[in-house]
């Protein structure tokens, strides 16, 4: 098998792209034709997947199986079963008007693991809105009859709300929580394909709201959990929406092959020719993952004078490549083009106070380079980490060494300052800890006061310190995550003191994590050192 920093983890397969339908805000604009004499063969598309399957490791990968629509191909299940035999995971996306009895059967026995149908309003709407007239019980019957055999382990549907069905949401979930589903997959339309020259049915400011309102109320729901796609960066909504923090994956993790072979990223990114990887009747896949898909693994990819300074501009980096203006070098949807009048000014003053304080501190830093660490849920908390607080830091914990210290959980307090909404550390200081072993500590009176001892000390020479937080280590095979202790102690120290940051670190695995707030929301991790000193450090890093 090969190595590669990037793993591909899903593989869309355009099967066709026939469509039975002709929705209004189609990506790709299927339906207009019915044939396609350069469409990939069965044997074609078999030998591009034995080929994978003998360089990377298909357990790995998760074959999506998309159109068109795909059961618009009448061998796609004799397709998606050789995948099953070569170790691949597979799934479909379909409109679900064409499943029928002996398709159900074809599926379970072709080893399908997840579905997703695409439903887009009440009964009248979704037929008006996909033009499948007398096509929305039938669909509605068969997820019931798929739900009730039990072989798709992940069934889902997929809404894509736009201005005509944002009012029906709620009436259609109360139709959906019927049929055993796992999931409910609510996108907002986008800006291309049909749907830009059809600009009446993209959501307003007052529509995006509402859906934002919505699928914030149902995320965590129990019957019927909301999820997000991949789309968009969400700028203040981001971590009230998502359970992880937005990454447009393609050609990072997603690869497709296209109804005709082309190698390429996911299938609604405009394929221009240059970005074309090359296709799999003359090239291997695999080979052009490992060697190819540059332009899609670099942080300018979606370099846009429009983002210059944004507030958010390291989270969104120029949002999605699907809805990437490539001639115009910007984005066709941002957020801030959906923000009340209200949030503008908030926002602007926000952004002004933010890239003013982090040009200063990293101006101070003078020959240092600034690491952005990556976390797994966006925060609108920032920490800040001076050059010489780093380097305490590493110190402390005796980063990436096995030593008698280390071994055992220890404990620092985190003293600085908050400036324009961002915790700036200055100091590390360590504090007394009891009872403290390889996976637990006690944090006492005493610890409190020992931190309160050096901060006074500090303010002597800053009388602009505070003490931000603490700090503490999860040896070896512990996670950077907060224990049921850690978290009663992060809820205690919030109420009661006002301190609001816990950190952990593990010296060993050489991760590190920030929570902030009574939400537990982890926050984004600035560290100032030399080139070398970060070097060192081999941390996941998002921007040097």
């Amino acid at each position: 098998m090969m190595n590669n920093k990037y793993k591909l983890k899903t593989l869309f397969w355009e099967a066709t792209l026939r469509c039975n339908a002709r929705c209004a805000f189609c990506g790709s604009g299927c339906g207009e034709i019915q044939s396609y004499p350069d469409e990939l063969t069965g044997d074609e598309i078999c030998s591009a997947l034995l080929d994978i399957s003998g360089k990377l490791d298909p357990s790995e990968i998760m074959l999506n199986i998309t159109g068109g629509e795909p059961l618009a191909r009448a061998d796609v299940l004799e397709v998606a079963a050789y995948a099953s035999e070569l170790g691949f995971s597979w799934g479909m996306v379909t409109n679900g008007s064409l499943i029928d009895e002996k398709k159900t059967a074809r599926m379970k026995s072709a080893g399908m693991k997840t579905l997703t149908v695409s439903i887009d309003g009440c009964r009248e709407t979704h037929e008006k809105l996909r033009r499948l007239d007398g096509s929305f019980d039938r669909i509605i019957n068969s997820l019931r009859e798929i739900s009730s055999q039990g072989f798709a382990e992940h069934l889902q549907v997929t809404t894509v709300v736009n201005n005509q069905n944002i009012h029906e949401l709620e009436d259609l979930r109360e139709i959906l929580l019927g049929i055993g589903l796992n999931s409910w997959r609510v996108v907002t339309v986008d800006p291309i394909g049909r749907a830009l020259s059809n600009q009446s049915i993209l959501l307003d400011k007052e529509g995006m709201k509402r859906y934002f309102e919505f699928t914030e109320k149902y995320k965590a729901d129990s019957k019927l959990p909301v999820i997000q796609s991949c789309s968009h960066y969400f700028g203040e909504w981001e971590h009230r929406l998502r359970t992880r923090c937005f990454d447009c994956g393609a050609g990072k993790k997603v690869a497709s092959i296209l109804y005709n072979g082309d190698i390429f990223v996911c299938p609604n990114v405009e394929r221009r020719k240059e970005l074309i990887q090359g296709n799999v009747r003359t090239d291997s896949l695999a080979d052009k993952w490992i060697n190819g898909f540059d332009f899609f693994r670099s942080r300018k990819r979606t370099v846009s004078g429009q983002c210059r300074g944004c507030y958010y501009k390291e989270s969104c980096l120029g949002d999605s490549l699907h809805t990437w203006n490539f001639d115009e070098e910007r984005p066709m949807f941002c957020i801030k083009d959906y923000y009340s009048t209200e949030q503008i000014n908030i926002y602007s003053r926000k952004e002004q106070l933010y890239n003013a304080a982090l040009s200063r501190l990293k101006a101070e830093c003078s020959d240092a380079s600034v690491l952005k660490i990556s976390c797994d849920k966006p925060s609108e908390c920032r920490v800040f980490f001076e050059r010489s607080a780093a380097k305490q830091l590493f110190s402390y914990f005796e980063w990436g060494r096995n030593t008698r210290n280390n071994e055992i959980e220890q404990m620092a307090c985190l003293i600085g300052r908050e400036e324009c909404g961002m915790f700036v550390i200055s100091h590390i200081s360590p504090v007394f800890i009891d009872l403290a072993d390889r996976e637990s500590a006690v944090f006492t009176k005493e610890t409190l006061l020992s931190a309160e001892k050096a901060l006074r000390e500090l303010k002597e020479n800053d009388n602009r310190l505070e003490l931000i937080g603490f700090v503490h280590s999860h040896p070896h095979e512990l996670e950077t995550v907060l224990s049921v202790g850690d978290a009663e102690l992060h809820r205690r120290l919030t109420e009661k003191k006002n301190i609001k940051l816990s950190m952990l670190v593990n010296p060993h695995k050489k991760r590190i994590n920030a929570y902030f707030g009574e939400r537990f929301e982890l926050a984004e991790i600035y560290i100032a050192g030399s080139a070398q000193e970060l070097e060192k450090t081999e941390i996941s890093v998002w921007e040097k």
